[in-house]
């Protein structure tokens, strides 16, 4: 198993956040890195979902929602089989005052290619700070 994070500070009340962030639908309005396509944000439902490595051309990316809580989200997919990569895509949100909060992106790897090639898996995970620049700025933009 291998894991991997980072986080940024958002300058916005957790709740408001984590809701923009829950509104899948809404993604392809402000999102860099991700856009919506089809399936619902819902335990165990299945989602189409487009992702950018550069912000400019997108690959569809299914996945499985595996949970939902009051502060996070985890996205899933396998490729090929859970027993050559399977990962776990955290979106945490966690309160730091009123008017601030950490969005924090959180993998777990597990499987025979991320022992392998994580070296070359964590470049493509540092493209989604996109996904929190985007968050940031249209938040920015919604409170002016």
């Amino acid at each position: 198993m291998k894991t991997f994070e980072f986080s940024n500070k958002i300058n916005a009340n957790k709740t408001d956040v984590f809701k923009i962030m829950l509104d899948i639908h809404n993604y392809n309005t402000w999102n860099k890195s991700l856009h919506y396509k089809s399936g619902k944000m819902q335990i165990n439902n299945s989602l189409l979902l487009e992702a950018s490595l550069d912000g400019e051309k997108f690959i569809k990316w299914s996945c499985k929602v595996e949970e939902i809580n009051e502060n996070n989200f985890v996205l899933s997919k396998s490729f090929i089989s859970k027993y050559y990569m399977h990962m776990k895509h955290y979106f945490i949100v966690t309160e730091i005052d009123d008017n601030s909060c950490e969005v924090k992106h959180k993998w777990i790897g597990t499987g025979i290619s991320p022992l392998l090639f994580w070296s070359k898996i964590v470049p493509v995970m540092l493209k989604f700070k996109a996904y929190n620049d985007s968050l940031s700025k249209y938040i920015e933009n919604e409170n002016q």
